[in-house]
């Protein structure tokens, strides 16, 4: 069976072999997948890292070396590698576009720049030719088209075990250091009517509020400028409509073949780590890409293209991942900060947004900067078939309590009629950090995950809801969970609170030592409901 994205109610997951498939990512630097020798020692440490996928490039000059020749010897060693160690793969297709430019595209495309011609942006006044194919060319699209077809036609027919689960169609496209391409085609469809079939999806979608933001009044008919107005972001989706057709194109031919999802990804317009958040102009990040802004843009040019995923280095996480859910796009992020940053806010991904997967970018360069992803991936991989279930179910939450704010407002999720307060963990000392995520798993049981936070409850009733039970361990190879303690005392505050340490506890100048260091991170909780005159504690 083929790998398939299947509809989870405001969602998908992916499905392997006719199984919901939870992707514990990684993603490596461009060329560590380019020959089998410098591949081949990494695989055994993502297995290490509990890593299940890993997505690598397979980049066109590879492929396709001469024109109309096809070599797949290394994408079958690739596969072959992988299946080996029981990685799937999110295979990166590397064609005409890579990071806004045209870099990986076969060396005879590189050397006849007249019969493939590039876009055209202005720099300090004047015309310059880009190293980008150009969207408006269609020799450039057929050649793309006729390369991506081959590539999964090859995939229908090598790939028998579905080690392929997916497949991004281009990287981080759009036009750099302009806000749109300046050619005399270019410029010719900027002034023509906009597409009656882009106007016609604004019109009758519900459109994303960071597009109506931009874009409050829409003229009804006429130019690109005199329908959106004259401006970089009006030029902006003029690009991104055109790179949108020219990725559908490719993406059409290939599910002609062989139909699995594909996924395009986009660098985000804020940038990384900024002190103060601010937004990048069009062409400072590629300018025609997928955004937030410019979803609806591409879901107007087609349907081939399953999932827009963002690429989250900047600060604001949890932000671009809701943004990344609109009208039920499924969240998946193929590159992240491979730090501490991403590792624990991807909890809040996989549980509040239902995220098919996470990939830190670069792993395989400093793999000691990456350890939280090899022990939080280790929780998530004991767990998958909870969260999996509890996804379909609408009965997860995931959350993120930051260590650089010195008071944290408490959160609350209902489970039906059930609310749980979550708050992060005391400390005596510094401020840490808390994260995690609880599901639902029956009326009166919950399974939670994660460190520094604590749960209790309260009901719609107006009765008492107390704990009656809480199960600390992990789970086995085979799935049986195994206790390793049962909690109470201190650690629960007298039955009270579901209590999630972390790692290191600081007590300060505190001389009682009350909280104790994380262990598992996984438990279980059983509660109970009552009358009670003193409602929820404290």
């Amino acid at each position: 069976m083929v790998s398939e994205l299947v509809d989870i109610g405001d969602s998908k997951q992916l499905y392997v072999n006719g199984k919901p498939f939870l992707v514990l990512g990684a993603e490596l630097h461009n060329s560590s997948a380019s020959t089998i020798d410098w591949l081949r020692p990494i695989l055994p440490k993502l297995v290490d890292y509990n890593i299940n996928t890993v997505f690598l490039p397979i980049s066109w000059e590879v492929i396709e070396p001469e024109e109309d020749v096809f070599d797949f010897t290394l994408l079958d060693d690739i596969i072959a590698g992988c299946r080996e160690h029981k990685l799937h793969i999110g295979l990166l297709w590397f064609g005409s576009f890579k990071n806004g430019e045209s870099g990986y595209i076969p060396a005879w495309m590189k050397k006849q720049p007249d019969r493939f011609p590039r876009s055209k942006t202005m720099k300090d006044g004047k015309l310059m030719v880009t190293k980008t194919l150009s969207v408006f060319e269609e020799v450039n699209v057929q050649a793309d088209i006729k390369a991506f077809k081959r590539l999964m036609l090859h995939l229908k027919e090598a790939d028998f075990d579905s080690t392929v689960v997916m497949v991004q169609v281009q990287n981080e496209s759009g036009v750099l250091w302009d806000s749109r391409d300046r050619s005399e085609v270019a410029n010719k469809h900027y002034r023509q009517p906009v597409p009656a079939q882009l106007m016609s999806y604004l019109k009758s979608n519900k459109l994303a509020k960071q597009f109506t933001t931009k874009f409050s009044v829409l003229g009804e008919f006429g130019s690109w400028a005199e329908v959106f107005g004259d401006s970089e972001f009006t030029e902006e989706i003029f690009m991104c409509w055109n790179y949108a057709c020219y990725i559908e194109k490719v993406a059409a031919a290939g599910k002609e073949v062989y139909s699995i999802p594909l996924f395009i990804n986009a660098a985000l317009n804020i940038p990384d780590s900024a002190p103060v958040k601010i937004h990048k102009r069009p062409g400072q990040y590629p300018s025609g890409g997928v955004l937030p802004h410019s979803m609806d843009i591409y879901r107007a040019a087609g349907t081939n293209i399953d999932i827009y995923s963002p690429d989250i280095y900047a600060d604001e996480f949890e932000e671009f991942c809701d943004a990344y859910r609109h009208n039920g796009n499924p969240l998946l992020i193929p590159e992240t900060r491979r730090d501490y940053y991403s590792a624990e806010r991807m909890f809040y991904a996989y549980g509040t947004c239902k995220a098919i997967g996470v990939s830190p970018f670069g792993i395989d360069s400093v793999w000691e900067e990456s350890v939280l992803f090899k022990s939080h991936y280790s929780i998530l991989k004991q767990v998958s078939s909870y969260v999996l279930e509890a996804q379909k179910n609408d009965n997860i939450f995931g959350f993120h309590f930051r260590d650089d704010v010195k008071v944290s407002s408490p959160i609350e999720h209902k489970f039906g009629k059930i609310t749980a307060h979550i708050d992060r963990s005391h400390s005596y000392g510094k401020n840490q950090s808390g994260f995690g995520m609880i599901m639902r798993t029956n009326a009166d049981e919950f399974l939670g995950v994660g460190f520094g936070f604590n749960v209790s409850f309260s009901t719609d009733s107006g009765r008492r809801i107390e704990i009656l039970s809480i199960h600390e361990g992990h789970f086995l190879d085979e799935g049986k969970f195994k206790e390793t303690r049962r909690l109470n005392g201190d650690e629960t505050a007298s039955m009270s609170r579901w209590n999630f340490a972390v790692v290191n506890p600081d007590y300060g100048d505190y001389h009682v030592p009350i909280c104790y260091p994380a262990t598992t991170a996984i438990s279980f909780c059983k509660i109970f409901e009552h009358e009670s005159i003193y409602g929820r504690f404290p």
